[in-house]
């Protein structure tokens, strides 16, 4: 049998609790909308009047209490069924509190996202746009995680900021106001921290110098599928002699005009083993470690992302111990070097949606690369770019660093570059081909370098060049 409101108010008066009949009328509906037994719920508030030493139930004490108590036993019932019914969404906040750089406790930080308050509140979420278009200065909406604010949202006013630098998908901690419980505006944004460097064991070994040759596709030029640009590189690496090779795709591009035209005579997968085997065969004698890494404008392979390894079951068995396919993206280890790879232009994707304010000169890539860094992702942007199928099961498993690489090569349509950006070295080795033209690729050197007491870690990256084909 139902309680009655009346029946509400005599328990709280039993209690030494007035409670205003406006009030009163409301308790029996909160009930049913948060799913609760009435007398649990009874003994809740009146524990809540208590502590919070209340001997009046007004509207603004019933506000409080709905939301610091039901609303988040609603959350976390909701999060529960999410994590029974095993898929936690594409959205969902993944350990947030370790990617901030800020303490605060856990209810100040997530549940301030609809409560008015005059006083300055610190939230935490992810950056999205208020519609279908870009993201500019007017659209910025911070979204709440499932588990502590049911994906709550709130409108972000940045005028009061003076830096800022945003992109769709970025997880960030703002401080700021939210007078209305409509629009925060901000006043303090805090950034996260990168994970620590890989430290080397003993079983990583010693060595005196390594180089390693990075390259990327496409392997032709735009006029030609004769891959000209390819020899000249097998030639290099003949006469070079690197430690290892990391060659990333396109290696029979989506984008050539033979094969958007479809003008080429054999399988695209033909092609490509033709490819392969030339470069196998053809660097033999130098001895160098083969590292292949597949891009999502390579036409033969499964254009999805994060992307496996190209299967290629003919390689000879003299080539097998040199000669390895990863997946992109990808972290390896050379000695103890931790390399970061991906084949994706994410310079171009975060560059085409980023927002930002600054009262000093900044560099654009530089400010990229540290977001890469301290969102700990392959690929923070969401929503995705549209040449981007991305297969979230998996994208949580593969597509997170494991930890800061000692280097990240980031191929990019846009200039080469090499840049150091919190203690990891960047590369961007362009293209080997550009239309017609050759294009680029780059030479790393690495020694282990100790350190005294005290003095903090040195790069194991000593040199790099830009070296034009």
């Amino acid at each position: 049998m139902p309680v009655t409101a009346q029946q509400l108010v005599e328990e709280l008066q039993i209690f030494g609790l007035e409670c205003e009949e406006a009030v009163a009328e409301k308790l029996p509906q909160l009930s049913v909308l948060y799913g609760q037994n009435e007398e649990e719920m009874m003994r809740e508030l009146i524990a809540f009047c208590t502590s919070t030493q209340k001997n009046c139930v007004t509207a603004e004490t019933l506000n409080s209490f709905e939301h610091e108590f039901l609303s988040k036993r609603l959350s976390r019932a909701r999060h529960q069924a999410s994590k029974d019914s095993g898929h936690a969404g594409a959205r969902d906040i993944v350990s947030i509190q370790e990617l901030i750089e800020v303490e605060e406790e856990e209810e100040t930080l997530l549940n301030s996202y609809s409560t008015p308050s005059k006083e300055p509140v610190t939230l935490l979420g992810q950056i999205g746009c208020d519609s279908n278009g870009k993201l500019n200065s007017k659209s910025v909406i911070l979204e709440g995680d499932r588990e502590h604010s049911s994906s709550a949202q709130v409108p972000v006013d940045l005028s009061e900021l003076k830096e800022y630098s945003l992109f769709p998908g970025q997880v960030v901690v703002m401080e700021g106001i939210n007078t209305t419980g409509r629009k925060l505006v901000a006043t303090k944004l805090y950034e996260g921290v990168p994970l620590p460097f890989y430290q080397p064991t003993e079983e990583d070994g010693d060595f005196e110098q390594n180089m390693v040759l990075v390259a990327c596709g496409p392997y032709t030029t735009s006029d030609s599928i004769t891959y000209d640009p390819l020899l000249d590189l097998i030639s290099v690496i003949n006469r070079d002699r690197p430690d290892v090779c990391i060659l990333f795709g396109p290696f029979l591009d989506t984008k050539h005009d033979q094969v958007e035209n479809c003008l080429l005579t054999s399988p695209f997968e033909d092609v490509f083993k033709q490819c392969l085997r030339t470069i196998t065969e053809g660097t033999r004698s130098s001895g160098s470690h083969l590292v292949f890494v597949p891009s999502l404008r390579d036409v033969h392979h499964e254009p999805v992302y994060p992307q496996p390894p190209f299967s290629y079951s003919d390689l000879p068995p003299e080539d097998r111990k040199r000669v390895l396919f990863l997946s992109d993206p990808c972290s390896l280890s050379i000695n103890g070097v931790v390399f970061g790879l991906t084949s994706t232009d994410l310079l171009f994707h975060i560059g085409a949606e980023e927002i930002s304010s600054s009262s000093r000169t900044s560099d654009r890539f530089s400010r990229i690369l540290k977001h890469i860094l301290t969102q700990r992702s392959y690929y923070p942007l969401y929503p995705p770019h549209e040449d981007m199928a991305i297969d979230y099961e998996n994208f949580y498993a593969y597509a997170q660093l494991p930890a800061t690489p000692d280097v990240f090569i980031i191929p990019s349509e846009l200039r080469y570059f090499v840049k150091d950006v919190l203690g990891c070295v960047c590369v961007n080795p362009g293209r080997l081909t550009k239309g017609q033209v050759g294009g680029t690729y780059v030479r790393l050197y690495l020694r282990r370098q100790t350190t005294e007491d005290g003095e903090g870690r040195r790069s194991p990256c000593v040199a790099v060049q830009v070296v034009r084909i």
